[in-house]
């Protein structure tokens, strides 16, 4: 009784009951409190009852609607139970089968309507079929599962009713069996869906199936256990492979179980047919029912599944041994009170009997529940040993294996009979069914209706407290609202006596000192139910006392406003006047602002709170300022949301300010508020590299070091100007008017209806100007890319030449941007009506839609023009014809003049005429050549580059400058490619020569050992040589030979570049060969003369012999002698010798070889004179000496200091 009573008491309905009780009681006794805008909603107390029945329906609509959804969540299930499975296949013959199958299936039908109207106890009286907690029992076929239900001891309701048997072999699968206890139900399947080896792809879909049921119908728990049921029979009987086989399939499906439900679900492992085992019935043969029932097996500690070492299964072994120890300790009892031999003999052996079967039954269970890292391990809770009857032969394990060891012959046991259970009936009541809870909900199902449950229980819970509360917080919140009010007041008395400015006297401020009143400001407003916010709701409920106390509070920062900040703004603004004479827009609205506080003129209080956000925003700059300059804000504002008092003006300052504002030009005011209006701003920039095409990166820069992306403002754009500008030029001009009573000027009447038309001109005429600045701007800072290779001026002179060329797209979308009139509204003149012109936009307008009214009534316009003294023709140029004059030159540059082709065009022509000279150069099988063919006029790009810079002198500034500047940079690179290509042909085709044959070698290195060869001398320096070719094939165009030392020239008004150095070896090599080859020699060769000027005193004779050429001098009168080298005797050498010879001392010198006269003349010493083609010679041998003049036939000779020894093979051009 009373367990019955607290479970009521505990039970969900009784507790949202109170809950609802709870609620209509506060409605009841605090809804009168409470004030909703000033009304008293629930003060009747008919409106009070209503409210209270209200709560208490909800409370039951909400309990009838959870009984609605647990009856239909049964009906549903009972509903998918019964409905019948369609066969695979009929079969004729089996209609009584299929008779028996239909009364079997509306037998269960009345078992399910039956359990329906049952009652099973409970919070509630009654339990459903879909709440009572489900059991699943699998198993391989013939495992004792039916069986072991069948005498489980448990309490069927519907077996008096329908027999025990009408329960089997029915429901939506047609293959498993339903078990209706008072405490669970349980599912018996059939042990092919575990197996699933007869028909495996259909028992395994079958399986998944059923679990899909119980999860569609059940979501929360499918199943609240699962009993694993295992014959010990068959365990003992089976092979380790077929024992790991079946444990796998166990393993299995217990795996697909538990993917399909969700959650971890506890199994029972069930050791069924445990009477097989030898000796079972002759050992518990005296147990009496209740013995039988209690439980034999192995409850495992609940597993948390975190933990892969402390898994259930590993305690099996010790639990196991300690089962088998406590029956072995029964051993003694039993054969004392048997008296039969046999029967004492299998009691005897019956532990060891159990202790045989614990290596198969912890196989089985590794195999199933020994966890591992890659998925989580089943929730094993229990093995027990179970029998549900007695028959079939025992299983003797242990003369099994002594019959195995020895050879005997294995004995048989008789069969066993009996109807007795054992083990059963407490393991399913007392543990299975006791830890229905235990299995847990779907993870994701549950959070969500734990967390609707627990806020809808709190939220119940906190909207009673709430309420309960609501009236005492009030009143104390009243209370301290009062105390608070008086606490801030005599605050801020004491922060506003040191200001010496109170309300009463607002001369007393001299200062401009924001920071000091922050503070009693900040203290003002923040009195309680005063200026700062609405009344909190946690102080209304009809108590709240701020409205009475607020109003007086208000008043008073209102006045201390007007009294601490409104004469230190008003201050402020005067400083401005006198400090920013030279800025006058600045000046302007400083004296606007200070008129509007002196109550002068129309007060903006948006204008005055921003200018002084400025200001302060300049004079307290920084973060650390951030909390007084919002402060100040927030106080300004609430000044301006009253009316001021009047405060007295400096009528001097004022007149001074205006005095400065006249040489301000207004026009240049109102330009500068057109450009910031909204509209203006937001109005696209028109940018280069959008008009001038995808190319125009590759040909077009910006000198300055802008990038194309950078444009001209939308401002300065044909759009900008008809679309904006115009209509906006009116009302700037009005505003401007409007506010002529800042400067002491009148601001309506006629007089400021024209001012505003001059104003207006005036406007226009600054904005124009600034346009073609902007134009102006843009067209001077864009060129074309310098041209640097062959290659790179081939690609850019394509690009601009091409029917997409960007420099003619650009140029054309700036003839767009500078041709403002006609506008897109303007008429066409061709006489059927006025051209929408006039000095201002307004006017066109006007007269275009006088024109159409006049159009649409069918008059004559003229006639009624004239007889209102109208003209419909425009006065004056249209507004943007300033723009069109300036840019003519560029229009007619681009759609050319007089119907002549534009100019434009003929250049781009040329342009490409120059990309094809200079493609077809760079792409020639002889480059070199080609290029050096037109750089010498062997072409016809010079005369294509004259015309393109005789077309630039004509072409408008800046386009002209482009042009001729690609003109050069053309011919600039084009002799820069040609540079390119005589220098691999020198390094190519002399170079390795000339090096190979003069590097480090006589006579071009003086006293080297190793002679130039006179073939390799006369190839590099005869007439027509290497050098001699290479000169006159690449580089003699270029250079100016009439001057000493040579000089490049232009060709083309350009030159290779190439450095004077090397120039200075090439005439160097020059004089080589006119000097060593004279008359187009083929080989080198000298002639000169020789005379003996002095000789020796210690010498008789000096004999000279130069090639088989001798000379003979003994004191006597010189006498020259003509000698030619290389001789004709053609022996390359010369020798000098003194006489008589002298003991100690050489008789002479001698040189062989194709240098040996140069080298004969290295040996001595060689000195110039004035005259270029005479030398004296002097040789020294021993201590004698003889003196030679030497005379060359020519000026151009070989003697000369350092004409061989200077020259070296340039190593690039």
């Amino acid at each position: 009784m009373l367990k019955s009573i607290l479970s009521a008491l505990t039970s969900r309905w009784f507790l949202t009951l109170v809950a609802a009780l709870c609620l209509g009681a506060i409605v009841w006794f605090l809804g009168p409190l409470v004030a909703v805008s000033g009304a008293f909603p629930l003060e009747d107390a008919t409106i009070r009852l209503a409210a209270v029945f209200g709560i208490l329906l909800v409370w039951a609509l909400a309990m009838q609607w959870s009984l609605y959804r647990h009856r239909n969540a049964n009906d549903r299930m009972v509903q998918a139970l019964t409905k019948a499975t369609p066969a695979a296949k009929a079969d004729p013959d089996s209609e009584a089968v299929g008779q028996e199958t239909d009364l079997l299936r509306g037998r269960l039908r009345e078992a399910l309507d039956q359990l329906r109207k049952a009652r099973f106890g409970g919070k509630w009286g009654q339990r459903y079929l879909y709440q009572l907690p489900w059991y699943l029992l699998i198993g391989a076929p013939g495992a004792g599962k039916t069986t072991a239900l069948a005498n489980s001891g448990l309490r069927f309701p519907l077996a008096a009713e329908m027999g025990r048997a009408a329960l089997r072999d029915v429901g939506g699968t047609r293959n498993c069996d339903w078990w209706f206890t008072d405490e669970a139900v349980l599912i018996d399947t059939a042990g092919r869906y575990i197996t699933q080896d007869s028909q495996p792809a259909i028992d395994g879909k079958v399986w998944k199936n059923f679990i899909a049921l119980l999860k569609r119908h059940r979501p929360r728990q499918p199943v609240n256990g699962i009993l694993l049921a295992v014959s010990l029979a068959e365990l003992a009987a089976w092979s380790e492979p077929e024992r790991k086989g079946h444990a796998e399939q166990l393993k299995l499906r217990l795996k697909e179980l538990r993917g399909q439900v969700g959650s971890r679900v506890p199994v029972y492992v069930l050791l069924t047919k445990a009477d097989l085992i030898a000796g079972f019935a002759e050992f518990f043969d005296d147990l009496s029912r209740e013995e039988r029932e209690q439980v034999w097996g192995v409850t495992f500690p609940l597993d948390d599944g975190r933990k892969g070492d402390d898994a259930p299964v590993y305690r099996f072994g010790e639990e196991f041994d300690a089962l088998t120890g406590r029956i072995a300790r029964r051993v003694l009892d039993r054969v004392h009170g048997e008296s039969d031999i046999q029967r004492r003999s299998l009691d005897t052996l019956f532990p060891a009997q159990i202790a045989a079967l614990k290596p198969a039954i912890a196989d089985l269970l590794m195999v199933i529940f020994e966890p591992n890292r890659y998925e989580e391990r089943a929730l094993l809770r229990g093995v027990y040993l179970t029998s549900g009857t007695q028959d079939g032969a025992p299983v003797d394990r242990l003369s099994e294996m002594v019959a195995g060891s020895f050879g005997l012959e294995r004995p048989v046991l008789p069969a066993a009979s009996g109807g007795r259970s054992y083990f059963l009936t407490r393991t399913l009541r007392e543990v299975v069914f006791a830890e229905a809870g235990l299995v847990g909900a779907d993870s994701g199902l549950e959070r969500r209706r734990r967390l609707l449950r627990g806020g809808t229980m709190a939220a119940m819970l906190l909207a009673g407290l709430a309420v309960a509360a609501f009236w005492a917080n009030s009143f104390t919140g009243n209370a301290a609202l009062v105390a608070g009010v008086d606490a801030t007041a005599a605050k801020a008395q004491a922060e506003l006596e040191p200001l010496a400015a109170a309300p009463r006297s607002l001369t007393k401020v001299d200062d401009t000192d924001f920071i000091t009143i922050v503070p009693p400001l900040n203290t003002l407003r923040a009195i309680p139910a005063g200026w700062t916010e609405p009344p909190p709701l946690e102080m209304t409920g009809g108590l709240y006392q701020g409205d009475r106390l607020g109003r007086q509070s208000g008043t008073v920062y209102g006045r201390a406003l007007d009294a601490v900040l409104l004469p230190r703004v008003f201050l402020r603004v005067e400083g401005q006047l006198r400090h920013e004479r030279g800025r006058p827009e600045y000046l302007f609205q400083a004296l606007k602002v200070y008129l509007m506080l002196a109550g002068k003129g129309p007060m903006d209080k948006s204008l005055v709170s921003e200018w002084m956000a400025l200001d302060w925003m300049a004079s307290l700059p920084g973060p650390a300022y951030d909390g007084i300059r919002r402060d100040l804000r927030t106080h300004l504002d609430a000044m301006l949301a009253a009316p001021l008092p009047t405060l007295p003006l400096d009528e001097a300052l004022v007149e001074e300010a205006r005095q400065s504002l006249t040489n301000y030009p207004l026009a240049e005011r109102g330009f500068a508020i057109l450009r910031d209006r909204p509209e203006i701003q937001a109005l696209a920039d028109w940018r280069l590299v959008d008009n001038a095409g995808p190319l125009a990166g590759r040909v077009l820069i910006r000198p300055s070091g802008k990038p194309l992306s950078d444009g001209v403002p939308g401002l300065y754009t044909y759009d900008g100007f008809h679309k904006a500008v115009l209509p906006a030029l009116p009302k700037v001009a009005k505003a401007l008017v409007a506010e002529n009573w800042v400067l002491g000027q009148p601001s309506s009447g006629p007089q400021a209806v024209a001012s505003a038309q001059r104003l207006e001109q005036g406007i226009l005429a600054v904005y124009l100007d600034r346009y073609a600045r902007q134009w102006d701007e843009m067209l001077g800072d864009v060129v074309i890319v310098p041209l640097r290779s062959l290659n790179q001026a081939a690609d850019v002179l394509n690009t601009l030449s091409g029917p997409q060329s960007p420099l003619k797209l650009w140029l054309t979308a700036m003839v767009r941007q500078t041709t403002l009139a006609p506008g897109p509204n303007d008429k066409p003149a061709d006489g059927k009506g006025p051209v929408a012109g006039g000095p201002l936009a307004g006017v066109a307008q006007q007269a275009q839609a006088g024109e159409k009214a006049v159009e649409s009534t069918g008059t004559n316009a003229a006639y009624l023009a004239r007889l209102a003294g109208v003209s419909l023709q425009p006065e004056g140029p249209p507004p943007g014809q300033p723009i069109n004059d300036h840019f003519k030159a560029l229009r007619e540059l681009v759609q050319g003049e007089g119907g002549a082709p534009p100019k434009l065009d003929e250049s781009l022509k040329l342009l490409g005429e120059l990309y094809q000279q200079i493609a077809r150069a760079a792409n020639a099988p002889d480059q070199n050549g080609a290029l050096l063919a037109g750089l010498a006029g062997g072409g016809d790009k010079g005369a294509v580059a004259a015309q393109l810079r005789t077309l630039a002198r004509d072409l408008p500034d800046p386009v002209g400058g482009m042009v001729a500047t690609v003109a050069q940079s053309a011919a600039t690179v084009s002799a820069g490619g040609a540079r390119v290509q005589i220098n691999k042909a020198w390094q190519s085709t002399v170079l390795p020569f000339c090096r190979a044959a003069l590097d480090n070698r006589f006579p071009m290195v003086p006293n080297s050992p190793v002679d130039v060869t006179a073939a390799d001398f006369a190839k590099l320096f005869a007439p027509g040589g290497m050098i001699d070719q290479f000169f006159n094939t690449n580089l003699r165009p270029f250079v100016d030979m009439t001057v000493s030392p040579w000089a490049w020239q232009k060709v083309d008004q350009v030159d290779l570049g190439i450095p004077p150095a090397v120039l200075d070896q090439f005439e160097r090599a020059a004089r080589i060969r006119d000097s060593l080859f004279p008359a187009g020699a083929t080989a080198a060769k000298v002639v000169f003369e020789i005379t003996p000027v002095e000789l020796d005193a210690k010498a008789t004779q000096v004999a000279m012999d130069i090639d088989g050429q001798t000379l003979i001098y003994q004191h006597g009168p010189p006498r020259p002698q003509v000698m030619k080298w290389p001789g004709a005797e053609g022996t390359s050498s010369v020798r000098l010798g003194f006489g008589p010879p002298l003991p100690g001392e050489p008789a002479g010198i001698s040189r062989q070889g194709p240098w040996a006269l140069f080298h004969f003349l290295a040996d001595g010493k060689l000195e110039s004179t004035p005259q270029p083609d005479r030398f004296t010679f002097s040789v020294t041998v021993g201590t004698r000496k003889a003196v030679f003049a030497l005379r060359a036939d020519s000026v151009n000779n070989p003697f000369g200091k350092n004409l061989l020894e200077s020259f070296r093979c340039p190593t690039a051009l």
